[in-house]
């Protein structure tokens, strides 16, 4: 986080930006009006650290609150609004990593699972978690679509997680 919130401060004065509405979606930036985080921190340690997107959930619950407290310095009137990670297919999810790693003629390792349903859960209820402690709103992603499908069972989430 010492690295990356002086180079968004950085973009943003380079561009004459000041965010009127800030999204955190649970790792990479996008600096249009808002500034976007991914939702890869939220799976699993792997066998191989360097494909690891993997962030501990203390560290992901610390780093949020950094961003929030950073935001409100550099730009007061600025909107902060969090966005849980979704819920994921994990066996369609390395179905889909399987096949792109072997349309690039299988470099690398194989693709293996490093999402669960469960994992990704904790990081939700953390993110909520976060923003209600420090006064932000929050939509929770994981929720709205768990209940537009009637649960967690893969075939009830299908039509709504890619």
């Amino acid at each position: 986080m010492s690295r990356v919130l002086p180079e968004i401060h950085a973009q943003c004065q380079e561009a004459g930006l000041e965010p009127g509405l800030v999204t955190l979606w649970s790792g990479s930036f996008d600096l249009c009006d808002r500034l976007t985080l991914g939702a890869n921190d939220s799976v699993l340690r792997t066998a191989i650290p360097s494909r690891s997107q993997h962030v501990p959930i203390d560290d992901y619950k610390s780093n949020i609150s950094e961003i929030i407290r950073f935001i409100h310095a550099e730009w007061p009137k600025a909107r902060i609004l969090l966005i849980t990670p979704p819920p994921s297919i994990p066996e369609k999810w390395l179905d889909q990593m399987t096949l792109q790693w072997k349309l690039c003629g299988e470099e690398g390792p194989e693709p293996e699972q490093d999402r669960t349903m469960e994992h990704t859960k904790m990081y939700a209820d953390a993110c909520v978690e976060v923003g209600k402690g420090n006064g932000v709103e929050v939509i929770d992603v994981w929720g709205l679509i768990v209940a537009a499908g009637g649960g967690t069972i893969p075939e009830m989430l299908d039509e709504y997680v890619p």
